[in-house]
């Protein structure tokens, strides 16, 4: 039943896209707690839990015309900025409030990065300032995503960078480096299931772990401190707190 079901998930258009373990997992966990669910209530059910944790967040930017305009001015920082406004402009604003020196005068200057549920953050690689020699790793469950990522990377000649089509939840990156990123996205992972982000985070193989939240509504600057208390328990004391615009940032040592 359940491989019927992730079929009839992967060949709907909006989410054919979608890395199958996330269909996988999302499958299993409504399987199990409805043993009665038919194959098409199923999917229904599925499928909007994926829209809730995948399409909701992407804007459905047009990579094509992204690559073009990265080809034909490949050096003009206010290029990469109108396409990131255009994704998330709030990310934009705390990127220009200098959140990554913020961040790496407490991490050092990394020369590994691995950056979880990326989305479009590595456009913002223009304001990180990391040595040449540096590497990135990014991982999304967004086939089209990963994709124009890694011809992005190839226009900036940042030979030391790639995109994985890869479900971090499902299976962690298992690279050692200097810092991992997980931005805005461990309210989805707990969304998920609860303990998701701690999962991951003690799966990792790296010195420092950043995670973000947006402020806003319940998450004010109390809010997001209330919540990283409860998300790190007793891990939270030994953590930093940076603050960039509207979006925070709780700092782990590994």
């Amino acid at each position: 039943m359940i491989n019927e079901v992730i079929n009839k998930v992967l060949s709907a258009k909006k989410y054919e896209n979608i890395h199958p373990s996330t269909v996988k997992r999302t499958a299993e966990r409504i399987l199990e707690e409805d043993e009665k669910i038919s194959d098409d209530e199923a999917v229904k059910k599925i499928k909007k839990e994926l829209y809730t944790i995948h399409a909701h967040y992407y804007n459905g930017l047009d990579y094509k015309k992204a690559l073009n305009s990265f080809r034909k001015n490949p050096d003009n920082i206010k290029n990469y900025e109108h396409w990131l406004r255009k994704y998330d402009n709030n990310r934009l604003k705390s990127v220009k409030n200098d959140c990554y020196g913020k961040i790496f005068r407490i991490t050092g200057k990394p020369r590994v990065i691995l950056d979880l549920a990326c989305g479009l953050n590595p456009l913002t690689l223009q304001w990180m300032n990391l040595d040449k020699n540096a590497e990135y790793y990014c991982y999304d469950i967004e086939k089209n995503m990963i994709n124009f990522l890694n011809e992005y990377f190839r226009i900036i000649k940042m030979k030391k960078c790639s995109a994985f089509f890869q479900d971090v939840v499902s299976r962690i990156p298992e690279m050692k480096a200097d810092v991992a990123f997980i931005f805005k996205a461990s309210t989805c992972f707990e969304w998920q299931k609860a303990g998701n982000t701690m999962k991951v985070l003690n799966g990792l193989k790296t010195k420092y772990a950043v995670i973000s939240l947006m402020m806003r509504g319940e998450y004010n600057l109390d809010g997001c401190r209330n919540y990283f208390r409860k998300l790190l328990g007793e891990k939270y004391d030994d953590s930093y707190e940076v603050v960039s615009e509207k979006e925070y940032f709780r700092i782990l040592k590994k």
